[in-house]
Order: structure tokens, then C-alpha cells, then sequence
């Protein structure tokens, strides 16, 4: 009997992850500034000087965020201003410039003044250097992915046009593209605003006036 048990083969039980979380980092916010390049090194050199050279003098509390790398880009929460989103189709660069290693930066296009763009430098600064390697690659994984998921639904849809066939359902939930790469219509400036409605009274004032005059 104990030959035969000896010859049975028992499972180990594994898990899988499907899908992991998004790595969530406590930094410290610098702040931001203007810069007038989109990409490359020379488009943070001043920025990330005048940014430290800020947080080096400055007195003031330190900012503290929890600044988490997603699909969608990044997503940053503050005590003082609570969640603020970046989304990847307004970032266009990301770095750790070898001259502060700590500190992690990114390049975002705002709209600023009457709706014109101008592009910012945001930066924080880590607790490990390795931690600001870690985030500026995962984020530029993230950037690239959603911009070739972006390219391929935007080719799904115009094939679908062109052949005047609808997208199946099920690819419709595959793909998300859109949803990673830009904000969704409701949160854009070019989604419609609620307004209040007037109700118009008068037919329904002058209808118990012509009761009234009955029953008299």
C-alpha cells in the first residue's frame, strides 16, 4: 500500500496573475516649469536645474505624492490638490537626467491662456535612484504600448468604414486604445455642458384660468 502511494503524483496548487497592479511610488513633487522643447535631454537640462535649485533653498513644507504608472499614463495624488491625471498622448518625453538621479521628470502639454498650448516640465524626487530608473522605463513601456494600441484601433475603425461592416462586440472590448491614450469625451474641452432648463408655464397657467371660468 505505501509502494503504491509513493508512485501517485500530487498537484501543487499556483497562482496566476492575469493582470497586475499598477506600481504606485511615494515621491516628493518639485513643481513644475516651462520649457520649449517637446523631447530630448535638452528639453529638461534648464528646467531640472531651476526646479532643484528651487527645492535646495526652498523652506516650505515638502509636497508629498503617490504617483502611480498606468496605461493611461500617469496618475498623481496630492493632499493639497488630490488626483491629477497626465494623459499619455500629452506626454511626450520622460527621463532621469544622469546629473539627478533621483529625480524623476516628465515633459506634459497643458493648455494654457486662451487655450493655447505650452509644455511643462514636472519632476519629483525618489528615495533610490534605481526607483526613478524603474519609473521612467515603466512609464515609456506604458507610452508605447498605448500609442500602438491607439494605431491599431484607429486602422480598425477606418477598415470597418471602409468595408461598411460594424466592429464586433467583443473586439470593441479587446481593444482599448482610445481609453489609454487620451482622455475619454465627458473630461475633454470638447464635450457639451450641462445647462439649466426652462420650463415653459404659460399653456399650463392659461389652461386652469379656462377651468376656472367654467366652473364659474
Amino acid at each position: 500500500m505505501s509502494s503504491s502511494l509513493n508512485h501517485l503524483k500530487f498537484w501543487n496548487k499556483k497562482s496566476l496573475t492575469i493582470t497586475e497592479s499598477d506600481p504606485t511610488y511615494k515621491v516628493v513633487y518639485l513643481g513644475n516649469v516651462l520649457t520649449p522643447w517637446a523631447k530630448g535631454y535638452q528639453s529638461v537640462d534648464k528646467p531640472l536645474e531651476t526646479l532643484w535649485n528651487n527645492y535646495c533653498t526652498n523652506v516650505k513644507t515638502d509636497i508629498h505624492m503617490k504617483l502611480t504608472v498606468c496605461n493611461s499614463g500617469l496618475k498623481a495624488i496630492t493632499k493639497e490638490h488630490g488626483l491629477t491625471q497626465y494623459w499619455a498622448n500629452r506626454c511626450t518625453f520622460c527621463c532621469v537626467h544622469q546629473s539627478y538621479p533621483k529625480l524623476f521628470c516628465w515633459i506634459y502639454r497643458h493648455d494654457g491662456r486662451k487655450g493655447k498650448p505650452e509644455l511643462r516640465c514636472h519632476a519629483v524626487i525618489t528615495s533610490k535612484e534605481d526607483m526613478a530608473q524603474r519609473m521612467s522605463e515603466s512609464l515609456n513601456d506604458k507610452l508605447s504600448t498605448a500609442l500602438q494600441e491607439f494605431r491599431r484601433e484607429k486602422k480598425l475603425r477606418q477598415n470597418a468604414r471602409l468595408s461598411l461592416s460594424e466592429i464586433p462586440i467583443r473586439k470593441q472590448l479587446l481593444v482599448k486604445g482610445l481609453a489609454n491614450f487620451r482622455a475619454p469625451l465627458e473630461r475633454s474641452k470638447s464635450a457639451p455642458k450641462l445647462t439649466s432648463i426652462v420650463e415653459e408655464i404659460k399653456e399650463e397657467n392659461a389652461f386652469d384660468e379656462e377651468e376656472e371660468e367654467e366652473s364659474e
